[in-house]
């Protein structure tokens, strides 16, 4: 049985995602998963897949997309859009 590892998305794992996304189509026929980090009337109207992309690589280099990927050996897998951890004093 293989043994899963969980990452955080971030710009050290960007590629992983990428690649996994790019196995499924980009997610959802091109989402890449941005739908909820803006509301639909902010969408410009006739964004591509390749906007898409490049629009969810810019949250996740700004630390504001945040997913826990799913690792066998160095395969991306799975993926979990999860909202960041808060911490309280």
């Amino acid at each position: 049985m293989s043994e899963y590892t969980i990452k955080p998305l971030d710009p050290a794992t960007w590629d992983d995602f990428a690649a996994l996304a790019g196995r499924h189509n980009g997610v959802w026929t091109g989402c890449w998963c941005t739908w909820f980090h803006t509301f639909y009337s902010d969408k410009p109207k006739g964004r591509t897949a390749e906007d898409n992309r490049d629009f969810k690589q810019r949250l996740v280099s700004e630390g504001r997309a945040h997913a826990a990927l799913v690792f066998d050996g160095d395969l991306a897998v799975a993926w979990c859009p999860a909202p960041r951890a808060r911490t309280t004093a």
